[in-house]
């Protein structure tokens, strides 16, 4: 969430989120100050989604491997291979 204070006849934004390091900006003009603001949220949160996407791709991989292999494997030793020449 983006704080916009005024300090000195300037303006001065900082934008907290969870999970990302915070933002801070000087700016003349409220403004610039709040496009500026409108627009670091935007892209914060974009990067979010886009490593919540990453992270469910992974788990998905991970889930899709772990249901599909048999990690108790049991071998049949008289087991018998054809092979097509």
């Amino acid at each position: 969430m983006a704080t916009i204070r005024r300090r000195n006849k300037k303006y001065q934004v900082q934008i907290r989120k969870n999970a990302h390091q915070s933002i801070s900006k000087t700016f003349i003009d409220l403004k610039a100050a709040r496009k500026w603001a409108n627009h670091m949220e935007d892209r914060i949160e974009l990067q979010m989604q886009d490593m919540t996407k990453e992270s469910l791709r992974i788990r998905g991989l991970r889930t899709h491997y772990q249901g599909n292999t048999n990690h108790n494997h049991s071998y049949n030793l008289n087991h018998k291979y054809y092979y097509m020449l």
